[in-house]
């Protein structure tokens, strides 16, 4: 058995629990961005009940630094919302259930009075929590298997190459 074998392998084994690694934390993304977007709705309905800036305005100052980094400049609602969400989707490793409840959330935000963006933050927000305890399950439960399906395929191929 040659040394170049055995240091192939090695990095074979590394590489793939690297991989298993890699993706439990992608999964653990998808929490982060949760827990941080809940913020922004807590926030947001204390602006938006006692503020008169526009809604653009009000979601940059309200947002946690791990949402406004994708942030785009445009001062336009619609346009400034829907590059957003495509910025959260991946950066964030969204699945298609948060998109949905975030294009949800970008297309009634702003269009009614007070009481009415009060309200939609307050549906948005509930759908949002359930979405974050589902985070939270499944990264618990994926992570793991992640982790341990990287290794053993990492020793599974190191054994084939030696």
């Amino acid at each position: 058995m040659s040394l170049y074998r055995v240091v192939g392998a090695a990095l074979v084994l590394v590489s793939c629990t690297a991989f298993g690694f890699y993706y439990a934390y992608r999964l653990g993304l998808r929490s982060k961005f949760l827990r941080a977007f809940l913020s922004l709705l807590s926030r947001l309905e204390t602006g938006v009940r006692y503020s008169r800036e526009d809604i653009v305005t009000l979601i940059k100052a309200s947002s946690p630094k791990t949402l406004s980094a994708c942030f785009p400049d445009d001062d336009d609602p619609r346009r400034f919302l829907d590059e957003t969400v495509g910025r959260f989707k991946t950066s964030f490793n969204l699945n298609s259930e948060t998109v949905l409840a975030l294009e949800y959330f970008a297309s009634f935000i702003g269009s009614s009075d007070v009481e009415g963006q009060i309200n939609h933050l307050r549906l948005c927000q509930s759908s949002f929590e359930q979405l974050y305890n589902n985070s939270l399950e499944e990264y618990k439960t994926k992570s793991r298997l992640y982790k341990i399906l990287g290794f053993f395929a990492g020793a599974a191929l190191a054994l084939v190459m030696l």
